[in-house]
């Protein structure tokens, strides 16, 4: 969380309600969970008492003023699969090209696994078989993959 001084509840539930936490394969902007949302006021107001109905309450005046809001997934397990296809699909910038290879890779199925237990630890099922069953699956929907480098 970025180090901003909220003075209320309300203030600092409204800048994580407008945070991306990534883009999904589509370009769908997708924010933080609720419980993300929760445990983060948790932690900046000890002392404060934070529900899910008062957030989506917030939320709803949010819509009402016609912001553009993050999608929000429900399920820990679909948003750990969409962040996974997202990194599937993107093309790794630290990865530095050798002399004889001059096309940029991918991410390894082992970084992109590591990267969604990282990100989601209640859903730390990912593994190499279960990403390339979904880079299979992207590839049959007519997705660009990038090459990826030997684990």
């Amino acid at each position: 969380m970025r180090k901003k001084a909220f003075k209320t509840i309300r203030e600092a539930a409204e800048d994580l309600l407008m945070r991306v936490s990534y883009v999904d394969v589509y370009g769908r902007r997708v924010g933080l969970t609720y419980k993300a949302i929760i445990a983060q006021l948790h932690i900046l107001f000890p002392s404060g008492r934070t529900s899910l109905r008062s957030l989506r309450m917030i939320k709803c005046n949010l819509n009402r003023s016609q912001l553009l809001l993050p999608a929000r997934r429900r399920s820990s397990k679909v948003l750990a699969r969409d962040f996974a296809r997202a990194l599937l699909i993107a093309l790794d910038k630290d990865n530095v090209l050798t002399a004889m290879d001059d096309k940029p890779r991918g991410y390894s199925l082992k970084r992109i696994a590591h990267a969604v237990r990282r990100k989601f630890p209640e859903y730390s099922m990912m593994s190499a078989e279960q990403l390339s069953g979904l880079s299979i699956y992207l590839s049959k929907q007519k997705f660009n993959l990038p090459p990826r480098p030997e684990d």
